[in-house]
């Protein structure tokens, strides 16, 4: 079996994982999955800790994806509205973006400690 060569890499904004969506119970098992993935070659989770993010961090979510073919698209996704781009210039921009806002993130290491005390704490 060929092991997949996808790459996955999130950035989560600290106050989402305070903020109780379920219960305590559902929350605990969102951040125990977190803590699971840890241990996967492919996915990394990073967390911007509360007041480190940068004003376009929480403008809505941004998706930046690579083709097997190495042509790039970004999706956004903001209220109301979402939309694909292919435009290279706009996707090198949101892409730059995307970077800045990884900078502002832990390293994952820190995520997982961060992450493992919000747990405990609920």
């Amino acid at each position: 079996m060929k092991k997949s060569t996808v790459l996955f890499s999130f950035t989560i904004y600290e106050a989402a994982l305070h903020t109780l969506i379920g219960g305590k119970e559902v929350m605990r098992g969102q951040l125990l999955r977190l803590l699971e993935l840890e241990h996967s070659r492919n996915i990394r989770t990073q967390v911007i800790p509360i007041g480190h993010a940068i004003p376009s961090a929480l403008s809505g979510s941004l998706v930046i994806m690579e083709t097997i073919n190495n042509e790039q698209y970004a999706y956004v996704e903001t209220h109301g509205t979402n939309a694909l781009h292919s435009d290279p210039c706009l996707v090198g921009e949101l892409s730059r973006r995307h970077a800045m806002i990884r900078a502002q993130a832990l390293n994952v290491q820190g995520s997982v400690r961060l992450i493992r005390k919000t747990m405990e704490q609920l």
